[in-house]
C-alpha cells in the first residue's frame, strides 16, 4: 500500500538547508549511529599515495583481482543504515513487510510520486516530524530502516536504467536517496579545487554532486588504513566514507599521532555510482578489502 501525501514547502529546505546549519567545519558534536564508526579504527598509515596500499604485487607485475559480484558489494554496504518513512500499523509495527510495503510517498513538482530515503536517522527525522505538522495521517508514522544494498540496487539502479531509455510514467514511484547537503558541499569543493590545481586529466570535465539525491560522494585518503583480525590473521583494510566530517576528523588524528613528517592529508571523492561500477570489473585493486563507513550523525551545540 501505499501512501501518498502533497509535497510540503520544507522538502525544498531539507535539500538545500546547508546554510540553515552549521557546515562541517564549524563546530558540532559528532553522534555514532553505527556499530562500524571511524572512532572505532585501529589506525595505521601507508605509504602510498593513491590506491597502490590494497593492490597485489607479484614481482613487477601488479595482480589482478576480479571484479566483486553483486552479493559482495552488498554485503560491503551493510554497514551502511538507511532510513525512510513508513506509516505505522494500529498496533505499532511498521508496515513494512512485502504485501504492505508502508511507504510515505511525496507529491512532487509535476505530480510524480516520491520516495524519500536519508543516510542519516537526523534527516529522516526532521522530514517526519514536518510532515506530522503539515497532514493528519491516520496510523501515525515512523522511521524505519532499509537495506542499503536492496535499495541501491533493486531501486535505485534499476530507476535510472530505464530513465535513460523512457521517461517515467504517471505511475511509477521515483526513489531519491538524499545525503547530508554538507557533504554534496564539500564534494563540490574537492572536485572545484581539484579541477583548478589541474589535476584532471579532461580539460572538459565538470563539478558534479549538482543534484541533491542519487549522487552520493565517498571520501578517500589513501593512505589511510586500519587493521582487523580475521582468523588470526592482521588484514588491512582501505575505510571509505560517506562522510566528509568524519574523514576530516580521522585525518586530524593521524597528524597528531604520526610519527611521520611527511604526511600530509589528501582528500579524494568520488560518485557511489561510479564507484560500483568500477569495483564491478577486473582491477589491480582489490576491493574485498575496501570498508564502507557509515556517516556518524551531526548535532548543534548551543
Amino acid at each position: 500500500m501505499l501512501h501518498i501525501l502533497k509535497s510540503i514547502p520544507y522538502l525544498c529546505l531539507l535539500l538545500t538547508y546547508s546554510n540553515g546549519f552549521m557546515l562541517w567545519t564549524s563546530t558540532t558534536a559528532p553522534v555514532p549511529r553505527s556499530d562500524v564508526s571511524h572512532q572505532q579504527l585501529i589506525l595505521s598509515l601507508s605509504a602510498d599515495d593513491d590506491f597502490n596500499g590494497l593492490n597485489g604485487v607479484n614481482g613487477n607485475e601488479k595482480e589482478m583481482f576480479p571484479g566483486l559480484s553483486r552479493q559482495e558489494i552488498e554485503e560491503w554496504m551493510e554497514t551502511v543504515p538507511v532510513y525512510t518513512i513508513t506509516k505505522k500499523h494500529e498496533g505499532g509495527t511498521a508496515a513494512g513487510s512485502e504485501e504492505d510495503g508502508g511507504a510515505i510517498l511525496l507529491e512532487g513538482p509535476n505530480g510524480e510520486k516520491v520516495s524519500y530515503c536519508f543516510l542519516t536517522q537526523q534527516m529522516a527525522d526532521m522530514t517526519m516530524s514536518q510532515l506530522r505538522e503539515a497532514s493528519v495521517l491516520e496510523g501515525g508514522m515512523e522511521v524505519s530502516k532499509v537495506n542499503f544494498g536492496n535499495l541501491w540496487f533493486d531501486l535505485i539502479a534499476k530507476q535510472q536504467q530505464q530513465q535513460q531509455q523512457s521517461p517515467p510514467g504517471g505511475d511509477d514511484v521515483e526513489y531519491r536517496l538524499v545525503p547530508d547537503p554538507r557533504d554534496l558541499q564539500g564534494a563540490r569543493t574537492i572536485q572545484s579545487d581539484s579541477i583548478a590545481q589541474g589535476n584532471s586529466d579532461s580539460k572538459d570535465v565538470s563539478v558534479g554532486f549538482q543534484s541533491t539525491f542519487n549522487e552520493i560522494p565517498v571520501f578517500m585518503d589513501f593512505q589511510t588504513r586500519f587493521e582487523e583480525e580475521v582468523d588470526g590473521n592482521r588484514i588491512e583494510r582501505f575505510p571509505m566514507y560517506l562522510g566528509l566530517q568524519d574523514l576530516v576528523q580521522t585525518c586530524q588524528r593521524f597528524m597528531e599521532t604520526t610519527q611521520d613528517e611527511n604526511y600530509e592529508a589528501a582528500i579524494n571523492v568520488v560518485d557511489l555510482q561510479n564507484l560500483i561500477v568500477q569495483m564491478q570489473q577486473e582491477s589491480t585493486v582489490d576491493y574485498r578489502n575496501a570498508v564502507l563507513i557509515p556517516p556518524t550523525q551531526q548535532i548543534e551545540v548551543n
